[in-house]
């Protein structure tokens, strides 16, 4: 049986409106359907992956596709920024092939379940890790166990959400995979070549870059995440069978580079050490970088990183007043971040941070706290995002309750925005949505256009990619 699985259209212009910074984004191979098409493929289904954002196929082209594909089964996966192009590619898929079975799932499902299959389109919609259900829903229409296009005994099938004479049904959670090395290493071969998709300059050293999710799950209680779909609670795969992974990704695909993004790669450092270890032992020769938390690694373990290839980690500081970082439950102080990044950059380690601009309680003050952060502590790169509540977060529940959301325009959840065309779905009491968008524009020129940072960047650069990266980005930064 013939299994396709979609990644809905959406050009990297439409994520950040004419942002300049939307030039220099991230497309990355999406790791999530690559599960679901290795778990597919082994149980002996025929798969086909569509990643539409890498082939930059318009929505009428994508229904043409499918409708001279004729799969017997469609897997959409979306986020909340491509739910409405996903609604406008299914209708149309719809109405071409009447008989398909077309089910959704994804991060935005997990976070609005209801408002997912609130529709006439999709039959069903998958909530958590999507793996073993959608494999037990492509068995059931195999073995014929359907009626009128319909997917008979859907109350048996734990983690499905649908919609049933306007009311909305869902069955008992599945629950978490607890050993994820019980899963197949994602069928890339079903994706286009590596070397098509695109990273961002300020997280990349060498291309082309490859992905890899080692681990599932966060014990953080930030305020504007979702965890709806990997939970709390952390599960790992083990060092070999990430550097098994590793491998397959350097020999078979071209890496030149990987990034880890995991939530928390180094939550458990004994892993993290393992890894590395397994890295020397096995003489991988391959740069890669991770994200993680100011509480959650050390100086030594930066070095072993740092000498089993890593070169940059990512940490999600977020903000640079102590009361914001209270507000946004971070569960560490300015104080804690300053003193983590500099024991990274002891360490030989590129070092990113992110930053939040617009959150609940913020000011005028408190944006420009995080500016001054920013720029005291010895970050390579910075990134300033603009708070977005998206569904299934604790900040997202607490905004409806006070009646502070403006807009539920998906098309504009982008945390990327550009200063002119701005809509965003949340503004601060005593702010405005032009100020907010103003200073992010203001957070990225005075950070990158320093005399002294940009001096210190020239010195630091090591090959013809790097000058390459810098250039795009310091073009882009002058363009906004």
């Amino acid at each position: 049986m013939k299994v396709l699985i979609i990644n809905a259209p959406l050009s990297l212009a439409e994520q950040a409106g004419n942002s300049s910074l939307a030039k220099v984004g991230n497309l990355q191979q999406p790791l999530g359907i690559a599960y679901i098409g290795a778990i597919l493929e082994k149980a002996g289904f025929e798969v086909v992956i569509y990643d539409c954002p890498q082939m930059d196929v318009s929505i009428p082209e994508l229904r043409d596709k499918v409708a001279e594909l004729k799969p017997k089964l469609i897997g959409f996966s979306c986020t909340t920024l491509s739910f409405n192009n996903t609604l406008k590619a299914a209708s149309l898929i719809k109405k071409a092939l009447p008989e398909t079975h077309l089910i959704v799932g994804g991060p935005h499902v997990a976070a609005d379940p209801k408002g997912s299959v609130d529709n006439d389109i999709f039959e069903l919609g998958v909530t958590g890790e999507a793996e073993y259900t959608f494999l037990e829903l492509a068995e059931r229409i195999r073995d014929g166990k359907t009626q009128d296009t319909k997917i008979l005994g859907i109350d048996e099938i734990k983690g499905v959400v649908y919609s049933e004479n306007g009311a909305f049904r869902s069955t008992p959670s599945r629950g978490f995979i607890s050993d994820l090395d019980e899963l197949p290493i994602p069928a890339r071969h079903l994706l286009p070549p590596l070397s098509d998709y695109k990273a961002t300059i300020a997280s990349s050293m060498k291309h082309p870059v490859g992905s890899i999710m080692s681990s599932r799950g966060c014990p953080a209680q930030c305020k504007f995440c979702d965890r709806t779909v990997f939970g709390n609670r952390f599960r790992a795969h083990s060092p070999k069978r990430i550097a098994d992974e590793m491998e397959l990704l350097v020999k078979r695909f071209g890496a030149k580079e990987i990034k880890f993004w995991d939530d928390t790669f180094t939550l458990n450092k004994k892993r993290v050490y393992d890894l590395c270890e397994e890295i020397y032992k096995r003489k991988i020769k391959v740069v890669w970088a991770c994200l993680t938390r100011v509480d959650a690694a050390d100086y030594d373990l930066y070095k072993a990183m740092k000498k089993a290839g890593c070169w940059q980690v990512l940490f999600g500081l977020e903000h640079g007043n102590n009361r914001m970082l209270e507000k946004m439950k971070k569960g560490f102080t300015i104080d804690k971040a300053a003193e983590s990044v500099r024991a990274a950059k002891k360490a030989g380690l590129n070092v990113r941070g992110s930053f939040v601009v617009g959150y609940p309680g913020e000011t005028k003050e408190t944006m420009q706290d995080t500016l001054d952060f920013a720029k005291s502590i010895p970050l390579d790169v910075a990134s300033f995002y603009v708070f977005t509540p998206y569904h299934g977060t604790q900040a997202f529940q607490e905004l409806v309750k006070e009646g502070k959301i403006r807009h539920n325009d998906y098309d504009f959840y982008h945390e990327m925005i550009d200063p002119d065309s701005a809509k965003l779905a949340y503004v601060p009491d005593g702010l405005t949505e032009k100020e907010i968008a103003l200073f992010v524009k203001k957070c990225y020129s005075e950070f990158f256009l320093r005399p002294s940072y940009i001096m210190k960047q020239i010195m630091a650069i090591r090959n013809l990619n790097q000058i390459k990266g810098y250039w795009d980005g310091a073009m882009a930064v002058i363009g906004l």
